[in-house]
């Protein structure tokens, strides 16, 4: 109230009325600040519990820092973002501005990783002995494991390391207590059929035992060994891949490679029949000189 009061003494009386906005008040919503996998965003929401001025500026700071901001009519805004410490700061129309304290957005130590990895191929050709061990760290333990063998619908395994495998891919999907996965592939392989071919060379002639054998080896795994018998001769053997100066028989050989995979061959060395002359009884008188 205002009485103005002049030079003569007359006077005058007004009032005014001075307003002021509804107190801006805002409040967390109190969402949860455990992010559940490793290097996903949270969300930090802020209600304004008592209006002022709209529209409002929603700002996520982060120390000094403003890393988000959206201006809104809403009475309420949700911030996406990683681990780390924020506040906000809700901003109305006249400038006045409210802060929540410090929010703090958590996550797991580490991924979800596997941290050691083993792969055991298959030692010979068909024996489905393969292997695959894993270690798992980080994200949020316990585990669960799923495996399958890609183009194999029949195959499944929930162990964390699987044994007894033929050749293929296998994919396993490791699920943590939050639901966080992680899924890779690894390959199993066997070596190629250990086998064994030869070029014999036979005995020339009956009775020179110079036959010979030159082996030649495939698949398997090098290096390898060989073992030579030789049918009906108990007292024959030798452990070199090639023969030679051999009489006629049946030789046998057994080849181990690296991974004692073994494979057996035999070959044979023959002679020809024994050349045989006799004088034909002709006489031996010449009838004339010369």
């Amino acid at each position: 109230n205002v009485t103005i009061t002049d030079a003569n003494d007359c006077t005058a009386t007004n009032s005014f009325t001075i307003t002021e906005p509804t107190e801006l008040t805002i409040a967390d919503a109190g969402l949860s600040t455990e992010i559940a996998c490793f290097g996903d965003n949270g969300q930090i929401r802020v209600n304004i519990t008592q209006g002022s001025l709209a529209g409002y500026t929603y700002a996520l700071y982060q120390g000094n820092s403003v890393v988000q901001t959206t201006t809104s009519s809403n009475l309420n805004h949700t911030f996406s973002a990683a681990a780390g410490t924020y506040k906000v700061r809700v901003t109305d129309a006249n400038g006045c501005f409210k802060e929540t304290s410090n929010i703090t957005l958590t996550q797991p130590d580490a991924g979800l990783t596997i941290s050691t990895e083993t792969v055991n191929n298959i030692d010979c050709k068909d024996a489905d002995n393969g292997s695959i061990s894993i270690t798992t760290t980080g994200g949020t333990a316990n585990y669960t494991f799923q495996w399958i063998k890609i183009g194999d619908g029949n195959y499944s395994a929930t162990s964390k390391d699987i044994s007894n495998l033929s050749p293929g891919v296998y994919a396993v999907t490791i699920t943590d207590t939050n639901g966080c996965t992680l899924s890779k592939s690894f390959s199993v392989t066997q070596p190629d059929e250990l086998t064994s071919s030869a070029s014999v060379t036979n005995i020339d002639c009956n009775g020179n035992d110079n036959g010979s054998i030159d082996l030649s080896v495939a698949g398997g795994t090098a290096n390898y060994t060989y073992a030579w018998t030789k049918t009906g001769d108990n007292s024959y053997s030798a452990t070199t891949p090639d023969l030679s100066d051999l009489s006629p028989g049946t030789y046998n050989v057994t080849i181990t490679d690296a991974n004692d995979c073994t494979a057996t061959n035999s070959f044979t060395i023959t002679e020809p029949t024994e050349l045989t002359i006799a004088d034909a009884g002709l006489s031996t008188e010449i009838a004339c000189f010369g």
